[in-house]
């Protein structure tokens, strides 16, 4: 099929070029396998980009008017059935091509795992020469370009919705630097070990999959079991090492029971097992989420042929590529270096651990610094005066948010939050059934409570997948 398919394109385009150009938009000289086909296309393109008249006479004048050359393009003319069927004839030829070609770098491939013993490493090299093929093949066969009266259309439809572009963080002061974590973006959390940096993902994690939107989080430090604790103490109020130890009462017990059977159904999913691009590429098919948490950068899998810096660049470019394409939103935890220990005060962007690629990548970037000092105890409902500094921001503003970060708890809480409106951001509960009551008037800092179901504001209007 494919030799007819070659020969009726060009036919084709020598029989009546105006309605059949098309053709050379969708096609490259790769496509078609046949040598003369394929230099026929060549001269057809070459002469079409000088704006010259494209006819037999033309055509055999770019490749050689030779006998063969001219009983070659003459069978291509006759073979034609219609020149209507143009399109059909370059979805048949961009088919073929991209199987020979599959079945080419498979071929290659096959020779080049063979000797990988790890299982793993060659579903990962696999998976990465299949996407390598679907975006070579999203370039042909269809438009990715966006008219100026669709995109109108779209913003203005979005202006009227109800729902918020952005994906609520459950921090009312950051989601107003930021405007919530936007479709197709990378927002990177910083901080230096024992910050609260997991922490804080996972407050924004369970706070949008209690507004309903599909979450995976990445845990390739912690096990599911350590993460469920941390929730656990947040929601509960009980320290956390004490469910870890399993030292609870009777109505503590009772307590932690009924968050689990709370959260339960929410949409967050986690995945323990060490990952890199590949592999969250294939899960993010799969599972199809709204939003993604990666715990952390410095731990992924990379390419180990590369330079650390390179490599780095490598994965926040295809988290950030994987962001724009799925139009999902990452998170994406990072450790800093240690120059803010000797240097103190602000966080600047430099800080993060080489930082060139994550910088350049990520569309907010917030640090978190703290007054907790190494080995300090903290007991009872105590809590460490942390700040969030937001550096980076494509769709805001800079800033910094004053937060109360109880590490007993795993839990973090805005100082003084200026709410819009009367009800607290989406949370999770601990203390009661019904949001506490605060004057409109009124800046209180936000109290644990039980946030299900969420206020109409913070939940997803649309269907989850």
């Amino acid at each position: 099929m494919s030799k007819e398919s070659e020969a009726s394109i060009i036919g084709a385009l020598l029989l009546d070029f105006d309605p059949c150009k098309t053709a050379l938009d969708q096609l490259i000289p790769e496509c078609f396998e046949n040598t003369f086909t394929r230099e026929a296309f060549n001269a057809i393109k070459a002469l079409s980009d000088s704006g010259e008249k494209i006819d037999a006479v033309s055509v055999l004048g770019k490749m050689g008017s030779t006998l063969e050359n001219r009983k070659g393009l003459l069978a291509c003319a006759d073979l034609v059935p219609s020149i209507a069927n143009i399109q059909a004839y370059v979805n048949i030829q961009l088919n073929d091509w991209q199987k020979r070609r599959i079945y080419t770098e498979f071929s290659g491939a096959i020779c080049d795992i063979a000797p990988i013993e790890d299982a793993s490493e060659v579903i990962s090299r696999l998976d990465e020469l299949l996407q390598r093929e679907k975006e070579i093949n999203k370039g042909f066969g269809g438009s990715d370009w966006i008219t100026l009266k669709q995109a109108a259309d779209d913003f203005l439809a979005g202006l009227k919705a109800e729902k918020a572009r952005g994906k609520p963080t459950g921090f009312v002061n950051l989601d107003r630097h930021i405007g919530g974590i936007m479709d197709g973006t990378v927002t990177v959390i910083a901080a230096r070990p024992g910050q609260g940096k997991t922490t804080l993902a996972l407050n924004i994690a369970l706070n949008m999959a209690a507004g309903e939107y599909k979450t995976g989080f990445f845990s390739m430090e912690m096990t599911t079991e350590q993460q469920l604790q941390k929730l656990a103490s947040r929601i509960c109020r009980i320290n956390s090492m004490r469910i870890r130890d399993s030292n609870l009462s009777d109505c503590e017990y009772e307590k932690v029971s009924g968050a689990m059977s709370c959260i339960e159904h929410m949409p967050l999913q986690f995945y323990e097992i060490p990952v890199g691009i590949a592999e969250i590429r294939r899960e993010v098919e799969k599972v199809k989420p709204h939003v993604i948490v990666i715990d952390y950068l410095g731990i992924m899998k990379m390419n180990e042929k590369k330079q650390l810096r390179e490599a780095l660049g490598e994965i926040t470019g295809g988290l950030k590529q994987l962001a724009l394409i799925k139009k999902i939103s990452i998170i994406l935890i990072v450790q800093m270096n240690r120059d803010i220990e000797s240097r103190g005060g602000k966080p600047m962007l430099r800080d993060l651990r080489d930082s060139g690629t994550i910088e350049q990548d990520a569309d907010n970037v917030i640090f978190i610094t703290s007054e907790k000092k190494e080995g300090q105890a903290i007991s009872g409902d105590d809590f460490v005066k942390s700040k969030l500094w937001i550096e980076k921001c494509r769709s805001g503003q800079t800033g910094v948010v004053d937060v109360k970060w109880h590490p007993q708890y795993h839990d973090f809480i805005e100082i003084e939050p200026d709410y819009l409106h009367n009800d607290p951001p989406p949370s999770i509960v601990t203390n009661s059934v019904d949001p506490p009551q605060r004057s409109a008037n009124t800046a209180t800092s936000r109290q644990p409570w039980t946030g299900l179901p969420l206020t109409a504001s913070a939940k997803r209007s649309d269907t989850l997948n």
